[in-house]
């Protein structure tokens, strides 16, 4: 594996444990058939009730 896939790989990792409440509220949105715009608005909601 090269560095770069292994710092894409990592990267990835760090922002779905950083952001796992956002990933979930996508996660949630999606499986009850959510527009693009739904599951953005759930993932703005997530990102700025943390505030």
């Amino acid at each position: 594996m090269s560095n770069q896939a292994r710092w894409s790989v990592l990267q990835s990792y760090n922002l779905l444990k950083w952001h796992r409440d956002a990933h979930r509220a996508a996660v949630k949105a999606l499986e009850s058939g959510g527009s693009l715009s739904v599951v953005i608005r759930r993932i703005e909601e997530t990102l700025y009730s943390k505030k």
